[in-house]
């Protein structure tokens, strides 16, 4: 397990982060998030002629802070700078970069859970699981060159099935473990609002008043959704 430090670079989103960080940690247990109110000054870093900046000047500022911090975790650094291309991210194995630039007017969503998805993405980076599709899927993993599209991703916040083939085979290789995958998964589950319940018992007639009670109660708490596996256990 490698744990992750969500860093502001410039001078913006330091509220979102911290109700960022506190998100994580409430969804997921298997990456622990660091958050110190870590400012990566970018004053310094000048914009190419279009206002864009340079995503390998902005990497090496965030690793040159993370070094003379002694910083050991993975660094998701969130900007409000305006990235090239005006991509919302980059992420390889080393580092993530977000930018919230001009969010409002491209996305419906409120940007902590544009962030919240991003990382989901970043995580699966973090570990060499890209498979990068130019095609909008809902995937953390899709380019979105046309950034409103992210819309389409924070709405259905779902594994495409050749993302989730490649997590299946890095979880066979050990390339992440179980725990890493569930947390990302739940990272994907928060952002989509999706909740799902299992219910395990033995269904013989003794126990069908139990489990109506059960599924009443599932029901009941909004969009959960008992399975029945009608399976008489001797």
């Amino acid at each position: 397990m490698r744990n992750i430090r969500l860093l502001q670079l410039g001078q913006e989103n330091n509220t979102a982060l911290g109700n960022l960080a506190l998100i994580l940690s409430r969804v997921q247990t298997a990456y622990g998030v660091a958050f110190e109110d870590d400012i990566v000054d970018a004053a310094s870093l000048t914009p190419r002629s279009n206002g864009q900046y340079s995503i390998r000047d902005l990497e090496e500022a965030v690793m040159r802070y993370m070094r003379a911090h002694e910083y050991a975790e993975y660094p998701i650094a969130v900007t409000g700078l305006p990235l090239e291309d005006m991509i919302a991210s980059t992420a390889d194995s080393s580092i993530a970069l977000l930018s919230t630039h001009d969010w409002q007017n491209f996305s419906k969503f409120p940007v902590i859970k544009g962030l919240e998805f991003l990382i989901g993405g970043a995580l699966l980076d973090m570990h060499e699981i890209s498979v990068v599709h130019y095609d909008t899927k809902g995937c953390p993993n899709d380019f979105c060159d046309n950034r409103a599209d992210i819309d389409v991703g924070i709405r259905k916040s779902e594994l495409c099935h050749a993302c989730r083939t490649a997590l299946l085979s890095a979880l066979e290789k050990g390339g992440l473990t179980l725990q890493d995958a569930i947390a990302i998964y739940r990272i994907l589950d928060d952002v989509a609002e999706r909740k799902v319940c299992f219910v395990l018992m033995p269904f013989r007639p003794e126990f069908a008043k139990p489990y109506e009670v059960i599924r009443e109660s599932v029901e009941s708490a909004g969009e959960l959704h008992p399975c029945v596996w009608t399976v008489s256990l001797e």
